[in-house]
């Protein structure tokens, strides 16, 4: 019997660390907008996309038309700290956006984004697109990944899995709604939260 309790502890174990932890950060201030299937409630949507909760995430690995599909959060962020803790596959060609002005069309000539792409060059994963690479070189593909994104007036960091990527000062777009983009692959967001400064 003490044989079997071991074996199931050390089942147990294993099964945790396969699944990985979505605990987020804690403390004051701190707004939950996507925890496991919970969540699409707090997002409105632009494009054609399949997002739908399954699998202990948000979803999503198709698209009805070119155009990239979005959810973007109903309230506008100016100054904040945000955790996002998210799955592509190798062909995912995604992203994090914030301050976006333009809801109609979201796009990088209305906000910042923070890539989810390992197979773009110029700018791939964890980078700031069209203003600053990530270094080092970050592969998501195939397993969960977190983002920790710091915006305070221009200076704008980006840690992925706990490594600095990005430390930037740009001040193009000053406030807006943050967005989850989907263009192409599978990718799956397990929590986000964010904390107004």
């Amino acid at each position: 019997m003490k044989r079997f309790f071991r074996w199931a502890a050390i089942l147990f174990s294993a099964v945790f660390v396969l699944a990985g932890c979505a605990s987020g950060p804690s403390g004051a201030g701190w707004i939950t907008l996507i925890d496991g299937e919970s969540g699409l409630q707090n997002w409105n949507r632009t494009g054609d996309g399949n997002w739908r909760a399954t699998g202990g995430a948000i979803q999503i690995d198709g698209k009805t038309n070119k155009d990239a599909a979005f959810l973007y959060s109903k309230n506008s962020y100016t100054d904040f700290e945000m955790f996002v803790e998210w799955w592509a596959d190798e062909d995912a060609n995604s992203g994090v956006f914030y301050r976006i002005t333009n809801t109609k069309t979201i796009n990088t000539k209305g906000g910042y984004e923070v890539q989810i792409f390992d197979k773009n060059p110029p700018f791939p994963t964890a980078s700031l697109v069209n203003v600053t690479k990530a270094a080092p070189t970050f592969k998501a593909g195939g397993k969960w990944n977190t983002f920790d994104i710091s915006v305070k007036g221009p200076r704008m960091i980006i840690k992925m899995n706990g490594e600095q990527a990005v430390d930037v000062n740009n001040s193009v777009f000053p406030t807006g709604p943050i967005g989850l983009q989907y263009n192409a692959g599978t990718v799956k967001f397990r929590k986000l939260m964010i904390r107004p400064l």
